[in-house]
């Protein structure tokens, strides 16, 4: 249910792993027990998660809104919006090995076509799952979000106003 916030929170560059929905009540509490123990936050909405008698490091979100869900994290742990972190990881897997790549690298990728490879002149690629990456209109309205996220925020969480054709 937080798979949603897990890649808004990759895209400011925050290390984060989702579990899954459908595992046992057992595993989910055994996973939260296993993140305070090593000095990670456990992320749920589950309000019997967050109770638990192993609830350190557990934190519990109200809002089923990913806009609220962003902004509560971020202005609870005082994630900052700064430009070297923004897009800095994978989306899809967390890794933070992005790497430019060449149009001829980009055109050998089963998700880049030959339009978007006339309209599009950079390319990045995760190291970790080979997911490609550049600058379009999906990254210039996930900055619209990001930027109004951070209006809602306290000065300390907003960080640099982020611009989306630095990067991916």
């Amino acid at each position: 249910m937080l798979a949603r916030l897990c890649r808004w929170l990759r895209v400011l560059g925050c290390d984060a792993v989702v579990v899954p929905d459908h595992l046992p009540r057992s595993e989910i509490l055994s996973a939260a027990a296993e993140a305070g123990k090593s000095g990670r936050i456990f992320l749920t909405r589950c309000q019997k998660v967050a109770s638990s008698r192993n609830s350190a490091g557990v934190f519990w979100l109200t809002s089923d809104i990913i806009q609220e869900q962003l902004a509560h994290v971020m202005e609870h742990f005082g994630i900052r919006m700064e430009s070297a972190d923004v897009m800095s990881r994978c989306s899809r897997c967390g890794s933070a090995e992005l790497a430019p790549v060449s149009h001829e690298e980009a055109a050998a990728a089963e998700e880049v076509t030959e339009h978007l490879l006339s309209k599009v002149s950079k390319f990045w690629q995760c190291g970790g799952c080979g997911k490609m990456f550049w600058i379009g209109p999906k990254s210039e309205s996930a900055m619209q979000i990001l930027r109004a996220v951070a209006e809602t925020l306290p000065e300390r969480c907003r960080g640099m106003c982020v611009d989306a054709k630095q990067q991916p």
